[in-house]
């Protein structure tokens, strides 16, 4: 397993110490180095204190949040120059979920004196990020972007106005608002996501930039049923409660299947339609990173401890995620 491991693994950094916010047009990196380390927290990586990465794009650049106290900051990794950056809507806190291969990251942050969470998209020409605009004024976090620079964001329940779950798709000008909590879009503007209405919570498709046409993607429903992400062929992925991941695509539903355990949890899906995320072993009290590809699950082992996760996948196949490092130990650590 350790060897396994170790082909995927790509120690990335460990930040000297805390990073500033960026200045507009300004190359405010802040110097790194190897490895890249994590502890005291289940994904998290030491930059300046705890962090999380949450996406991975084709050129290698790599985003998440890391938090030297209490309150998170986003962090924009490009190994090109092995240097990281700060970014936000200039408040205390910020977190990016998501990036494009244009560079463009998107996430949510609270602005200057302000204690609201607000989208945000960070525009690598500009060097900055700005606030996207939110038909009701609520809270949100955008949580996807697609190559067409369209973002998806969610909102807290809006009871006043009959929505159970809330959400936009915002194209650059633009901000359409949906009746449900969406999770990923593709390039052709499909937005997926979870659709709540009374008791049940079957995941649906929305069609962009209107929700008025929801369509049942097929794979059965009820609170045990949840989406996890989308690709640009229409395949899906989720998982059902504590049980299997699956893929979906049409009218035909894949079982995922698990490491030998009872379960397993899909976090991303490409356009290949590989799939990663995590599974457990035979004793279920084990789970390990995967990589799922026409048919095949494939355990990427760990770093020497008993868990690992995969976390996200670009189209070239590269995975990031987490690992133990030893058995019982409080340390992760990264692996590319």
């Amino acid at each position: 397993m350790m060897k396994r491991m170790q082909q995927w693994l790509l120690a990335m950094a460990c930040v000297a110490g805390s990073f500033q916010p960026s200045q507009a047009q300004e190359p405010d990196w802040t110097a790194v180095r190897l490895p890249w380390k994590a502890e005291n927290h289940w994904d998290a990586v030491v930059l300046g204190g705890v962090a999380r990465v949450t996406d991975i794009n084709n050129a290698g650049q790599v985003v998440g949040w890391s938090s030297s106290g209490v309150d998170p900051q986003s962090f924009l990794y490009d190994p090109q120059y092995g240097r990281l950056r700060s970014i936000g809507l200039g408040g205390t806190q910020s977190q990016a979920t998501a990036i494009n291969n244009a560079g463009q990251v998107v996430g949510w942050g609270n602005l200057q004196g302000g204690a609201t969470r607000h989208a945000f998209i960070y525009d690598p020409l500009v060097g900055t990020a700005r606030q996207i605009p939110d038909p009701y004024g609520v809270e949100t976090q955008a949580v996807g972007i697609n190559e067409r620079g369209h973002v998806i964001s969610r909102a807290p329940i809006l009871p006043h106005l009959g929505y159970t779950s809330y959400g936009t798709v915002y194209d650059g000008s633009t901000v359409a608002a949906l009746r449900g909590a969406p999770l990923a879009i593709n390039n052709s503007g499909l937005v997926f996501g979870q659709y709540i209405s009374g008791t049940s919570r079957p995941p649906s498709l929305w069609l962009h930039p209107s929700d008025e046409e929801v369509l049942s993607v097929g794979i059965g429903g009820g609170w045990g049923t949840f989406g996890v992400d989308l690709n640009d062929s229409g395949q899906v992925v989720g998982f059902r409660g504590a049980g299997h991941a699956f893929i979906h695509a049409g009218s035909q539903t894949v079982d995922l299947g698990t490491l030998g355990g009872s379960y397993s949890t899909p976090k991303d899906l490409n356009n290949a339609g590989q799939v990663v995320g995590e599974a457990s072993l035979g004793d279920d009290n084990s789970n390990h990173a995967f990589l799922w590809d026409d048919g095949v699950m494939t355990d990427l082992g760990t770093l020497g401890g008993r868990n690992s996760v995969a976390t996200a996948v670009n189209e070239l196949g590269q995975v990031v995620g987490f690992s133990e490092v030893a058995p019982g130990s409080s340390e992760r650590h990264a692996f590319f």
